[in-house]
């Protein structure tokens, strides 16, 4: 059972990106939205999706077997013409010494704060980027505010072991990059325990102050990565706004073969409902000072679970 265990991390380690000596650890790429004729330069939308990849990722993250790009659907796709598309990349190999958790936060902070302008911001993660968007939203929180956070009002989750992976648990023997440790299974993971209570704080005190509230939509695995599943159903749809089943294994989660796709046409569903401001998808954003200043202490509830059903 180990060796198959073992054998299963060496396909969720997606890619393994080339060393370099002169890439920063961490690095924001526009996908262009193609025009014509050539040379032209499209007008900046008023939105931005930004791609994050999981552990050992890279752009290869989000191309199928047959070629098909995420990021070349969404910018093909007429009907999110609204947006501007980013993907950031970071270093993250198999055996070698990555940036830990709180380098990558400092790092992503650093990178995202360039599309500032921009009237909101949607996050797609696969797997572990997941875990550093949220790690990022707080951040946000912190540093800035809650109306900061604001335009932070949509993310999508794929696969992201919000509540670790016992698969972890064993690549931790084989590799030294530090960001396997904050995949770990919940029962003994401080840092995935300490931020699924910031979030759950920020999102209940983002509600109960009268704010808009980011919505995290989350799909997990339906299929096994060589009979073993990677993240569970569980872990993955832990703080959940609303959830769903990607009939593939954890590594075809972010690889639409079209846009016919059922994966693509999920997440399509969700962008194309935000430009609408469908409040259920993503609610309005609030300019009132006091947003997120509560009087009176919020009271410990359930975690937020799928609440909101399937998506």
């Amino acid at each position: 059972m180990i060796k198959r265990i073992l054998l299963a991390f060496s396909f969720f380690a997606f890619s393994f990106p080339a060393l370099s000596d002169v890439e920063p650890a961490v690095r924001l790429i526009q996908e262009q939205r193609p025009c014509a004729p050539e040379p032209c330069v499209a007008p900046p939308a008023k939105n931005a999706i930004v791609l994050v990849h999981g552990l050992t990722g890279s752009q290869a993250t989000w191309k199928a077997d047959n070629g098909t790009y995420l990021p070349d659907l969404i910018v093909k796709d007429a009907d999110l013409k609204g947006y501007d598309v980013w993907r950031i990349d970071y270093d993250s190999f198999k055996f070698a010494s990555s940036p830990d958790a709180d380098t990558l936060a400092d790092l992503f902070f650093k990178q995202l704060s360039t599309l500032r302008g921009y009237d909101s911001i949607t996050f797609i993660g696969h797997s572990l980027g997941g875990l550093i968007i949220q790690r990022f939203l707080q951040d946000v929180n912190s540093l800035n505010s809650h109306i900061q956070l604001n335009k932070f009002r949509l993310v999508i989750l794929l696969g992201t072991p919000s509540k670790g992976s016992l698969l972890a648990n064993y690549a931790d023997w084989l590799t030294d990059n530090p960001q396997v440790r904050i995949l770990k299974d919940y029962s003994a993971n401080d840092y995935l325990k300490l931020l699924g209570r910031t979030m759950w704080y920020t999102m209940q005190k983002h509600e109960a102050s009268g704010c808009a509230s980011l919505r995290i939509f989350s799909a997990y695995e339906g299929r096994d990565t060589n009979h073993v599943r990677v993240v569970s159903k569980e872990s993955a749809t832990s703080r959940a706004f609303a959830c769903r089943e990607f009939d593939t294994d954890h590594v075809q989660m972010s690889k639409p073969t079209s846009n016919a796709d059922e994966n693509y046409t999920a997440i399509k569903k969700l962008l194309v409902s935000c430009l609408a401001q469908d409040r259920r998808v993503c609610p309005p954003p609030s300019n009132d000072p006091h947003c997120g200043q509560l009087q009176n202490p919020i009271e410990n509830g359930p975690e937020l679970h799928c609440d909101h059903g399937s998506w």
